[in-house]
Formats: structure tokens, C-alpha cells, sequence
């Protein structure tokens, strides 16, 4: 299966109990991959650096995990588990530029999981957060 693919973000929703990531997470980049994802017919995921892949309408809680470099291995571990299980064939993966600040990690386990599996992914830019 294809599928887009985001990081999640730092600015979330404040509310006690559980929200599903799409609602937590305030992003312009992740509501324009849900357009994306809706126009083109395609799932998307949002990469957690605490949940690793997770579906749009997974109910997460309030938190805050920024993944650093040597969280790399380990998130890997868990990312490799959850693109076999969903039968992941290939990601266009959207995402401002690697040299971002707090972005070097997410590319670093994304990638080095994608050629693990010897899964294509493709980068888009997307720069407005």
C-alpha cells in the first residue's frame, strides 16, 4: 500500500483526555496532507516521535517527545514493525527541509527505515509548519 507520510508537531491541542492525532496536532502541514490524502485517494500517517506511524484518527494524549539523533535506533525498531504490518509499499513523505531545526532525526529513522525494507519514498517540501 502507498501512503503520504508527516511528522507530527510540537503545538497540540491542551485537552486532559485522548484526541485522535489529526485533532491533536496543529499543523498546516498536516492538514494539507490530510487534503492531499483525501484528493489523491492515498492514507497518510503521522510519524510520532514517541508512537512512531500513527493512522490519522489514532487517539493520542497530550505530550511532548521531540526525537533526537540518538533516539534514532530505537524508533527504527518500532517504524520497521509498523510499515511491514501495514503492508507498506512505498511514501511520499512531506516535510520542510532536512537541515530544519528538530527534523534531522525524523529523516534519519524514516529513511534508514525505508531502505531497511527496500520501501521508495519520495520528499516533498512543504515549508509553512
Amino acid at each position: 500500500m502507498e501512503i503520504l507520510c508527516t511528522i507530527c508537531c510540537k503545538e497540540k491541542r491542551k485537552h486532559s483526555g485522548l484526541l485522535p492525532a489529526r485533532l491533536r496536532y496543529i499543523s498546516k502541514r498536516i492538514d494539507f496532507v490530510g487534503q492531499e490524502s483525501r484528493r489523491l485517494n492515498v492514507p497518510y500517517l503521522i510519524f510520532s516521535g514517541k508512537y512512531g506511524l500513527i493512522e490519522p484518527d489514532y487517539e493520542i494524549p497530550d505530550y511532548d517527545k521531540l526525537l533526537k539523533l540518538e533516539d534514532v535506533d530505537e524508533i527504527k525498531i518500532l517504524l520497521k514493525q509498523q510499515l511491514t504490518e501495514k503492508r507498506v509499499s512505498a511514501i511520499t513523505f512531506y516535510g520542510r527541509a532536512k537541515s530544519t531545526e528538530g527534523w534531522g532525526a525524523y529523516y534519519a529513522a524514516i529513511e534508514q527505515s525505508c531502505e531497511e525494507l527496500d520501501i521508495p519514498i519520495h520528499f516533498e517540501s512543504f515549508e509553512n509548519s
